[in-house]
């Protein structure tokens, strides 16, 4: 399946045309209209519950895989092209689902990743990357962005089972990995650290280096927001120029 128009643009321009992605609070009142109408009539039967069920986990498991928790929490779902607002979902990190909730909440459903166009969760865009992997140099997986500019931040979350022996005792739990990547240049670089960041942006290198000692960012604890903050006021320097 081709991805929507909006995606593919975003991968081939550096999320510039994100802008064009309309919330729930910009569409249309009568097409508001009609998405609410139709989910207020299907209830529980509305097309995005009806997909597969998402399989549970051993007991024995001492944590979760979702992001950011595993309460579901609101957000807008577009799907086929539909926007559906205030819908209830999480994202299961270890198997890379997104999974929603009827209404009921006795369902846990898991949306299609070739119709999902995009949703977002916790303040942020997310879409699925897994039809042009190779041109877009990112691994096939979810992703949230982070920063919709001329070097756009994006972030991935991953999980992994892991068995850890304590006191002659046998833990399973997941751990996560969160991965970060900056576009420069035609294609997106993974970033981890103050050097990764400075290196990408060595052109000013030392003006850069002198923002971060003045912004205090931390890029051992709060490394989402001082990716995002470098990645912005490079945008401010080279405008300088």
């Amino acid at each position: 399946m081709k991805l929507p128009l909006i995606i593919s643009l975003c991968l081939l321009s550096g999320w510039q045309a994100f802008s064009q992605i309309s919330d729930i609070a910009s569409l249309p009142a009568a097409s508001k209209s009609r998405v609410m109408s139709y989910l207020t009539l299907a209830n529980n039967h509305a097309v995005i519950y009806s997909g597969k069920e998402e399989l549970g986990y051993p007991a024995y498991v001492r944590n979760h895989p979702y992001f950011p928790s595993d309460q579901y929490l609101h957000g807008d779902l577009s799907f086929d092209g539909v926007v559906y607002p205030d819908v209830l979902m999480r994202l299961n990190v270890h198997r890379e689902e997104l999974v929603v909730t009827a209404p009921n909440r006795r369902f846990h459903v898991i949306i299609p990743r070739d119709r999902l166009d995009y949703a977002t969760l916790n303040s942020n865009i997310l879409f699925y990357n897994g039809y042009r992997v190779k041109e877009n140099s990112l691994p096939e997986g979810y992703f949230f962005i982070l920063y919709q500019g001329r070097h756009a931040v994006i972030r991935r979350e991953t999980a992994f089972l892991d068995e850890q022996i304590t006191d002659m005792a046998i833990n399973v739990l997941f751990n996560k990995r969160v991965r970060y990547y900056v576009y420069k240049d035609g294609q997106y670089h993974p970033v981890s650290s103050k050097g990764s960041v400075l290196k990408l942006f060595n052109s000013h290198k030392k003006e850069l280096n002198q923002f971060i000692k003045e912004q205090h960012l931390d890029f051992k604890h709060a490394t989402e927001h001082a990716i995002v903050a470098v990645s912005k006021h490079y945008e401010t320097l080279i405008r300088q120029l």
